[in-house]
């Protein structure tokens, strides 16, 4: 007896793939012991109340900002076109967004490579600078060679379908298989649950704070505060992996209503310039924005109810 009998473990078995991301780097930092003591000693604190770290590369070295940045790009891209799986790093993705999705992942990591890479290659200049940068604090001993450096670094993207209950291929008695395969299915029932509520859940941070940018008559926003919706509800077709309806509409909505309206035409111009001038643009900015508030306002009462 398998659990694909099951119509919403069913539908994520047949239209989703699992996904892990594999991300080593060098932190290009060490704990400073003996800093922690000689601040420990200075300040007559007891037992290990300090844990300072040294940063053997500055923070503002260009190529290390670089890979830095590159690395962070390739988790947020990662982590951006894919739904929670579990608490672990294991996430998942729409089967008919595999393309798209590895491919974008794949100019990621192509990047976070060329960036290491270029960092490898000037990382023996660098060590001279923070020589000086550290002062008494330099020790050769701390730096890797940049042969070593490099094994720090790597990158892998996984996939694997979704599991089910029935995809133990162990020998066991009946009845501790039956109790497996419950455990399987409620973890997997649980697993879905949260990944179902996911896209919702992006939905309703960004619409929860255009309502309350807009709740304040006098807030300054940027075009973000739309430019965002726009850009999450052209994202949600990939995330619905269980092609809900529920939130194929409340995406209609939510692009129709609130993605299409011009943030300029909510900016109050009296903050800049008074008199009479601007009065008629301030009164049409303040309508506009108590509409978009209100509009904002309904679909999330909506929303609310997705996520109970």
């Amino acid at each position: 007896m398998t659990d694909l009998t099951n119509p919403i473990i069913s539908t994520y078995a047949n239209n989703a793939l699992l996904t892990t991301l594999r991300k080593s780097e060098w932190t290009g930092k060490i704990k400073a012991s003996d800093l922690d003591s000689k601040i420990a000693l200075d300040n007559n604190t007891q037992g290990k109340s300090t844990k300072t770290d040294l940063f053997l590369i500055a923070q503002d070295e260009p190529l290390w900002k670089a890979v830095k940045k590159a690395g962070r790009d390739l988790h947020a891209t990662w982590e951006m076109w894919s739904t929670p799986w579990q608490d672990g790093g294991t996430r998942m993705i729409a089967s008919t967004a595999f393309l798209d999705f590895s491919q974008r992942l794949e100019v990621k990591a192509e990047s976070f490579k060329r960036a290491v890479a270029a960092f490898v290659a000037d990382y023996d200049a660098m060590i001279p600078r923070q020589a000086t940068r550290l002062g008494n604090l330099f020790d050769a001993a701390n730096y890797p060679t940049a042969d070593e450096i490099t094994e720090k670094f790597g990158v892998a993207i996984d996939y694997l379908p979704v599991p089910t209950a029935g995809d133990f291929r162990v020998t066991l008695a009946d009845d501790q298989m039956a109790a497996v395969q419950a455990s399987t299915q409620r973890m997997v029932e649980a697993a879905l649950a949260r990944a179902a509520k996911d896209p919702i859940k992006r939905l309703h941070k960004a619409v929860s704070k255009m309502v309350a940018t807009l709740s304040q008559p006098n807030a300054i926003f940027r075009d973000t505060m739309v430019t965002n919706i726009r850009s999450l509800t052209a994202m949600m077709p990939a995330l619905n992996i269980a092609n809900d309806p529920k939130l194929d509409a409340l995406t209609d909505e939510i692009q129709q209503t609130l993605g299409s309206i011009d943030p300029t035409e909510l900016r109050d111009p009296t903050w800049k310039q008074g008199g009479s001038a601007a009065h008629d643009r301030s009164v049409a900015a303040q309508t506009k924005r108590q509409d978009a508030k209100a509009k904002a306002a309904s679909i999330l009462a909506k929303m609310d109810g997705l996520l109970l």
